[in-house]
């Protein structure tokens, strides 16, 4: 009875292959849908243009409704004097 030996190559299953195929290409997919699959210089460009402008337009947001609630906090808490 032979012992098996680390070093030696195992052969490949088809199965596994197409398997692993299949996950990748689903994982192309689901990350092109997001703007992640960057092949070229201008979708490089475009994704990282857009992310840029999403996150302005969020923290742009964030300040026009965090501003007024601290004012108003503010102007609250003041009027509490005793």
């Amino acid at each position: 009875m032979a012992i098996p030996n680390s070093e030696t190559p195992q052969t490949p299953n088809p199965n596994d292959d197409a398997k692993l195929d299949q996950s990748l290409h689903g994982l192309e997919t689901f990350l092109r849908l997001f703007g992640f699959c960057q092949y070229s210089f201008l979708s490089f460009s475009l994704s990282w243009l857009a992310f840029l402008l999403v996150v302005a337009l969020l923290v742009v947001s964030l300040k026009s409704l965090i501003v007024p609630v601290g004012k108003s906090i503010r102007s609250k808490s003041l009027s509490f004097r005793f």
